[in-house]
């Protein structure tokens, strides 16, 4: 009896070991991400069982950039997965009257969710789905997101702020944190932006936007 215990017992560790194969080396952003919903991963799912699909025809293209993202995402069960709050940047009612005190009022909820894709403790690549008219499709794919973004778990514990946010403005994406309750902003790799240099550069962008629309506008058959 005391030696089926043991067997038993070692039979348990080794189960537990596998299953914990994807986890080893622990989480660089825990505490950060927050657990996908049972509906982004029924979503998740089905984009898996799409790329292994896909995979199975073409597997004598896996070696191309292609193939390596249609691989990864067809293997999706062997990554933990997570995602950080993703927001867009409303610039016409941040111009309206902009100040520093505005830019957190002019972020909204983004339709997209990014999702992470850890193991053993990196983050291997980032990939997003949107959500248009109650439809989610399958929206971008990043390799080797966790050098771009390798800064944030470190800067976010120097500055004890447990949360962050990802927004994006233009063609570009920033992070935003607090940090003994001032709001601060960064380039998605990391360099910091002091709030009113921010604020500048975004009503300079916008400017900028305005004066290429009404050029359009004034030479329309040089865009035809």
């Amino acid at each position: 009896m005391k030696n089926n215990l043991v067997l038993l017992l070692i039979l348990f560790l080794v189960v537990s070991c596998t299953n914990k194969t994807t986890d080893s080396g622990g989480s660089l952003f825990s505490g950060i991400t927050r657990a996908l919903t049972s509906e982004e991963l029924s979503v998740i799912e089905s984009i898996k069982k799409e790329f292994k699909e896909q995979v199975n025809r073409e597997s004598s293209r896996s070696f191309t950039p292609l193939g390596l993202m249609r691989k990864n995402l067809s293997e999706l069960d062997n990554f933990k997965l997570s995602t950080l709050p993703f927001y867009n940047f409303d610039v016409e009612k941040f111009y309206a009257n902009p100040s520093p005190e505005r830019l957190m009022e002019c972020m909204i909820p983004s339709d997209k969710v990014n999702v992470f894709a850890e193991r053993d403790g990196n983050l291997k690549f980032c990939f997003s789905i949107r959500k248009e008219n109650d439809k989610w499709t399958f929206d971008e794919y990043i390799e080797n997101w966790g050098n771009i973004i390798s800064w944030l778990p470190d800067s976010l514990k120097k500055a004890d702020s447990p949360q962050c946010k990802i927004f994006i403005h233009g063609s570009r994406e920033y992070l935003t944190y607090k940090r003994n309750g001032n709001n601060l902003y960064f380039r998605i790799t990391g360099e910091y932006i002091p709030t009113e240099t921010l604020c500048e550069q975004f009503v300079d962008e916008y400017n900028q936007w305005l004066k290429n629309i009404q050029f359009i506008k004034a030479y329309p058959e040089t865009f035809k």
